[in-house]
Order: C-alpha cells, then structure tokens, then sequence
C-alpha cells in the first residue's frame, strides 16, 4: 500500500499497524450484537411484528463493527429487533416492547458516565454509634 508521510514519521525499518476502510456500504443495517443468537453456524433474530408478537428469523450476517453485526440478508430497514431477553422468547410470543438505548442512539446526558449516582446504595461509611446517658 501506498500512503502520504508527510515530514518523514515513519521511517524506514519502523513498524506500523494499518487500519484501512475497504469500502462504504450505504443503506446498511446495523443490528446490536446481542440481538443475534447463533445456533451451529446459521444466525437468528427475533423480530417485533405489528401486534407486539414475535417472529424469529434467519439471517445473514456481514462483518462486524464494534457491538453490532451488518446484516445483510433476512431483514428489512425499520423492523424491530429485540434486543434483550432473547433467550426467553419463542416464536410467536407476544411482548410488550419497551426501547433500548445503544451507544449509537444514545444522547450525550444518557450515556452511562453521565448518569447520577442513585441514592438507594448503602452508604459505605458505618453509622455512628448510638450512646445512651444514664
């Protein structure tokens, strides 16, 4: 491969890891790793019919990009795909959904750094100890 090194960085006998765009899929479809179970080699996806029941699909999965797979074949852009509890649902089941938030769709207040501590935790410290006067 051939690459720009602008001011001689990198020199010759230096060592360097290489990671390259090969090509742009537009229109892909991104599905939460988590989403998808695998079963000797094919993979499934459970998805959300119209009437909150469930379906469960084969798919054909591309390759993978951080916490998602790129899905190639098997289903369609705006189909709901469940994302957790996929091992308690069964085909036709129906469910009341609820949204799941990934890193992707995530709003900067959301995000799990930015979230406050709640204040049902037990306080680590120990309570001080109650003396009564006689």
């Amino acid at each position: 491969a051939l690459f720009a090194n602008p001011g001689n960085v990198l020199r010759p006998g230096q060592f360097a890891r290489v990671r390259a765009r090969t090509m742009t899929k537009k229109g892909a479809l991104l599905v939460p790793q988590r989403a998808i179970t695998e079963l000797q080699g094919s993979y499934q996806v459970a998805v959300l019919g119209p009437d909150n029941q469930i379906d469960i699909r084969t798919v054909k999965v591309g390759e993978r990009i951080n916490n998602f797979w790129v899905i190639d074949e098997g289903l369609k852009r705006g189909e709901k795909v469940v994302a957790e509890g996929v091992q308690k649902i069964q085909q036709g089941m129906k469910v009341s959904p609820k949204p799941f938030v990934t890193e992707l769709n995530a709003k900067p207040e959301m995000k799990p750094s930015a979230i406050p501590e709640t204040t049902s935790r037990p306080d680590p410290s120990p309570a001080p100890k109650k003396t009564e006067k006689r």
